[in-house]
């Protein structure tokens, strides 16, 4: 074929092929169109054209219905997200009449860069959106855009009758952390006590509270001889997304790093018995996820989707219920009971799975339109088992008996529902994403956000 298309050029010497616009050309084509010489920014702007407009007269033809929309320079030729961060001071100028701040310059870059905004017309269409609220920017972090991106991406379609909606992170859910004899609490922000008339007790970053109860009534101790007996449970609520530390609380991990520390407010209350306390987490869906301590950062990202979306499952799952321990005040526990559940600490063990958990933003499991329990165990011994086989129970249509080639050969946990290591074989050694890994462990099942 390569010697035909040479023989075919070599009969064809009359052939030229036009050189694109000088830049004496494209000043003088301005000048002709626009009645003036243009600016260094507009000259700039009509000599990147010349990529797709290579000949004179169809860039003099591009400059006319430019003319036509009552500008100078068009919108840039955006090839990447990186292109269309760089692109964001001059949108914002063309929207507001100023160059942004750098915070705006910022806001605006971080939703282009993770494809949450994917074109030129779409930032001038969301800065538009915002300048006729009286706003420049909106609400929302990097990571929160670039969940939003994922999200969009993965065609996962949303179902707001599974009654867990009302939130861009999810429903507040409830999370035992462990049974005290007292509870000291401290942060490192802000952070208040509410008590019963409605006032808030206010105390400052590093301050310790003490809890504990007798006969009915929690005492509680702070700074400065600050002494409160409430009948109720004791919250304790952060201040501007300040981090709670439960401080007499020990939970050390092969990383050494003690887990007691935690996004969302501190609850203590007496257990059933009322014989000690418990520590109660309370947090939106979404931060739990994130501080999932089931998997490292080694795993695929697959895996890791996988095993979010079924932790974000199982804790709604038992949230809708009412909760595991209902006559202890929470959903479910922290251990592997449950879920393995370490917090704010693990988040900086394991970045990329708080990630990963953050691009599943919303996304559970259901069968018949409502949300599994979403069980999940270490390894098999070649296949998985039934609801039925475990638990003796027809409660469970979607946990059927799977061959898991990968499951490593030893079983080792209930043996129902999602294999830890042959999802990670699967994901590994067969290319699966965790659509697919979640679809064949649970039977019969859709993947959905509920938010």
């Amino acid at each position: 074929m390569g010697s035909i298309f040479v023989f075919v050029l070599l009969l064809a010497p009359s052939i030229v092929w036009a050189a694109p616009p000088t830049v004496a050309e494209i000043v003088a084509d301005f000048r002709t169109v626009f009645g003036r010489n243009p600016t260094h920014a507009e000259q700039e702007y009509w000599k990147s054209r010349r990529d797709d407009k290579p000949m004179r007269n169809e860039l003099r033809g591009a400059m006319y219905y430019v003319k036509s929309q009552g500008k100078t320079i068009g919108a840039p030729r955006i090839l990447s997200a990186k292109d269309l961060a760089a692109a964001v001071p001059r949108a914002f100028k063309e929207v507001y009449g100023r160059a942004p701040t750098t915070g705006e310059k910022t806001y605006w870059a971080d939703r282009a860069i993770c494809g949450d905004i994917p074109q030129y017309k779409g930032l001038i269409g969301s800065m538009s959106f915002h300048k006729a609220k009286g706003k420049t920017i909106g609400t929302g972090t990097k990571e929160e855009f670039c969940a939003r991106a994922q999200v969009k991406k993965s065609g996962v379609s949303v179902n707001t009758g599974l009654g867990i909606g009302g939130h861009r992170s999810g429903p507040v859910v409830r999370i035992g952390i462990a049974e005290l004899k007292d509870a000291k609490i401290t942060s490192d922000g802000k952070f208040f006590l509410r008590l019963p008339d409605n006032r808030k007790k206010i105390f400052s970053p590093e301050n310790v509270v003490k809890v504990t109860y007798h006969e009915g009534v929690y005492v509680v101790q702070g700074p400065n001889k600050y002494r409160a007996e409430l009948e109720s449970p004791v919250k304790l609520t952060p201040i501007g997304g300040a981090i709670m530390e439960l401080q007499n609380y020990t939970d050390r991990g092969a990383s050494g790093r003690n887990y007691n520390r935690f996004r969302g407010t501190m609850e203590v209350r007496a257990n059933s018995r009322k014989t000690a306390l418990w520590a109660i987490n309370e947090l939106r869906t979404d931060d739990y996820a994130k501080g999932l301590a089931e998997t490292t950062d080694n795993a695929p990202d697959a895996f890791q989707k996988a095993l979010a979306v079924a932790a974000r499952t199982y804790v709604l799952y038992h949230h809708l219920l009412g909760g595991r321990q209902p006559q202890n005040g929470f959903d479910i526990g922290s251990t592997a009971n449950d879920q393995i559940y370490r917090g704010y600490v693990y988040e900086g063990v394991a970045p990329g799975f708080a990630s990963q958990a953050a691009a599943t933003r919303g996304q559970v499991v259901t069968y018949n339109g409502k949300l599994i329990a979403t069980v999940y165990f270490s390894s098999s011994d070649g296949r998985t088992r039934s609801g039925e086989e475990v638990w003796h129970s027809s409660k469970f249509p979607y946990l059927k008996s799977k061959p898991d080639p990968y499951g490593g050969g030893v079983l080792r946990g209930h043996g129902t529902g999602m294999s830890g290591t042959g999802a990670i074989g699967f994901a590994r050694k067969d290319g699966w994403d965790y659509k697919k890994i979640l679809t064949y462990y649970y039977t019969g099942v859709k993947l959905e956000r509920g938010y």
